[in-house]
């Protein structure tokens, strides 16, 4: 790919929605530019229209790989805990409760690390080997009688969800349901999925309550 300058440093604006429907060899060029010149510049936020979440002061962009292995690799500097799924100051039950794991620093996110790490061993992988093919083949299986797909919609974005629903052990009949919510929460900004702006927190906390019923129930069972 031949990448584009064709903007100044001071043209570049990560927040603006129009510099992400320009090219991708023109943004790849304005991220090259940027670590050529600004490797990390300070974004000002923009506001959300109908959306009640206030207007934070701004964001340091980090253009460059080192920079960025070095803020993953120094959690006493760098905070996940406050947020690290969206630009936006999002009140702290929202992090608690839609996070999870990412926005989690140690040593709580050790303790929940040390959790599920047994479940991805080398063997313990080697045992879903089946199990996955099988979730690829059903998936294709779906649309290729058709002769034509859209690929997110019907393949790249339910294979990775049916994985972890069966590793969740999810019953399959509720699977339909942790697709809708799952893209509610993921697509917040999505007019796919939340149409009005001023629903975005009801949506949100809507969904999020119907998947974590689910979670309780199938607790409750597990420890009965």
């Amino acid at each position: 790919m031949q990448i584009r300058k064709v903007l100044a440093v001071d043209e570049i604006d990560l927040a603006d929605p129009l510099f992400w429907s320009r090219p991708l060899e023109e943004r790849e060029g304005a991220f090259a530019t940027l670590r050529e010149e600004a490797p990390i510049p300070f974004m000002k936020e923009r506001e959300m229209p109908d959306v009640p979440i206030p207007v934070g002061p701004g964001y340091w962009c980090l253009t460059r790989h080192a920079d960025i292995l070095e803020a993953s690799r120094s959690p006493e500097i760098f905070c996940s805990g406050r947020g690290a799924t969206s630009i936006a100051d999002l009140p702290p039950e929202f992090n608690e409760f839609f996070g999870g794991m990412i926005n989690m620093d140690d040593p709580r996110h050790g303790r929940q690390r040390r959790i599920v790490s047994r479940g991805f061993t080398p063997r313990a992988l080697g045992r879903l080997d089946a199990s996955v093919e099988r979730r690829a083949d059903a998936v294709i299986d779906r649309v290729i009688e058709r002769g034509e797909c859209d690929f997110v919609a019907d393949i790249a974005a339910p294979l990775p969800l049916e994985i972890i629903v069966d590793l969740m052990g999810i019953p399959e009949s509720q699977m339909g349901m942790v697709f809708e919510k799952t893209n509610v929460i993921l697509g917040l900004g999505d007019p796919e999925f939340v149409g009005d702006p001023s629903s975005i927190i009801p949506a949100a906390l809507g969904a999020g309550s119907e998947l974590a019923a689910l979670m309780k129930e199938m607790a409750a069972d597990r420890r009965a």
